[in-house]
């Protein structure tokens, strides 16, 4: 049997896929149009999603109308949200590699 080797090699190989494939736009499945996930990051081994990105500005907005308050800009809202998610991963790879755990209470 075939073993799968998961590398840093691996997964650039799969975000040109990814890359290459989104140019061609969207997908059609029984005339549903569906548009194709795009990488918007690469931070480490991982990629940022639009997807991630459609997911977690959603969610800030949804936020920022429970508490009545005044969004940014939709342009600046999206570079806010994925500076955060980049931040976010880097410490987290950070704290994998360094050992720390931290657990849901803390």
């Amino acid at each position: 049997m075939g073993r799968i080797v998961i590398s840093v090699a691996n997964i650039l190989r799969l975000v040109v896929v990814l890359l290459v494939i989104s140019f061609y736009g969207k997908i059609g499945f029984a005339g549903e149009v569906i548009p194709l996930v795009r990488v918007v990051a690469i931070v480490g081994d991982s990629a940022v999603t639009s997807y991630d990105l459609e997911k977690e500005v959603s969610a800030v907005k949804k936020q920022f109308r429970a508490n009545n308050a005044v969004l940014p800009n939709e342009s600046e809202l999206r570079r806010q949200v994925l500076e955060r998610i980049i931040s976010k991963k880097i410490l987290v790879d950070f704290a994998d590699r360094s050992g720390v755990r931290v657990s849901a209470e803390e």
